[in-house]
């Protein structure tokens, strides 16, 4: 039985330095024709650095991607805000002359077909509130302005088949400048 295991053992130890041996075999043989001669573990290290260093390159380069694309919004948004203005600019209704509404006395003169007698109340309490409006600039009667207006509009919406198109169109376009000045 002894011999048994001594040829076991034999066997084992044979098994060990043999792996041994091809381990380092196995690695000579490796750093020769594929690496650089040096150590596994400072080849390691060389692969994690360089790992790093790509990964930096590519943080760097998605960052730079990223700021790249936030200027280009940026300036999206300039652009169309200053296409929105001009818009808007463009889309404004007419002033009103010094003889259509004067900003010294607060005097309109009303177009023909706002001077019927569906219009008198709101046009009376908005001839009263431009006048005061002239004499103390603050703005103080803004919304009421603004709300005799938009009266005057909805009774120009009512009675729309009782005007001519061209009356209408010139009443709509009068009230619309004189709100928008008055929003000034």
């Amino acid at each position: 039985m002894a011999g048994k295991w001594f040829g076991l053992i034999t066997v084992f130890i044979i098994v060990m330095v043999g792996l041994t041996a091809s381990a380092a075999f196995l690695n000579w043989l490796t750093t020769t024709f594929f690496g650089s001669g040096r150590p596994a573990q400072q080849q390691q290290q060389v692969s994690e650095t360089e790992l790093r260093q790509q990964r930096g390159e590519e943080l760097r380069k998605r960052k730079e991607l990223q700021q790249e694309k936030h200027k280009e919004q940026v300036e999206k948004n300039r652009h169309e805000r200053e296409v929105a203005a001009k818009i808007a600019k463009d889309s404004a209704p007419a002033p009103l002359s010094e003889a259509q509404y004067s900003t010294k006395t607060g005097q309109v003169v009303w177009p023909k077909s706002l001077q019927s007698r569906v219009f008198e109340k709101p046009r009376s309490k908005l001839d009263q509130l431009l006048k005061e409006r002239a004499e103390s600039p603050d703005r103080q009667h803004s919304s009421s302005i603004q709300s005799s207006i938009d009266q005057m509009q909805t009774i120009l919406k009512e009675n729309i088949q009782e005007l001519p198109a061209a009356d209408y169109i010139a009443a709509r376009k009068f009230l619309e400048s004189l709100g928008h000045m008055l929003r000034q």
